[in-house]
């Protein structure tokens, strides 16, 4: 991207976190967070590949961008709507949880010069 983007241009990426809290807490009962279709005949409209804030900060210095702006963001859908009580705590916990548990990365970047 870099090499066909403006010099003066941004990139502004947004990725789920593969770090999120949900995903930690299916390692820790034994479930695979990013699990993808067995069968090829299957369709797939995920993510093939989730990244961590540090490695989308690695990956982004390497190929040649400034991060300017970084936004670590839950979206989890309407939260106060919620009836039951653990996707309730859920909700509340994510607000209030270190900004690594959450489930989206936005990052705009500048094409070093």
């Amino acid at each position: 991207m870099n090499r066909v983007l403006k010099n003066t241009g941004y990139l502004v990426l947004s990725t789920p976190n593969i770090a999120e809290l949900a995903n930690r807490v299916n390692l820790l009962i034994g479930k695979n967070p990013v699990s993808r279709p067995q069968d090829e005949s299957e369709f797939y409209a995920g993510h093939y590949r989730e990244y961590t804030f540090k490695e989308l900060l690695y990956l982004l210095n390497e190929t040649g961008f400034e991060v300017k702006k970084v936004r670590m963001k839950n979206y989890v859908g309407p939260c106060l709507k919620q009836k039951r009580i653990l996707p309730k705590i859920y909700c509340i916990f994510l607000k209030i949880s270190p900004s690594s548990f959450r489930t989206t990365i936005q990052i705009s970047a500048k094409k070093k010069m």
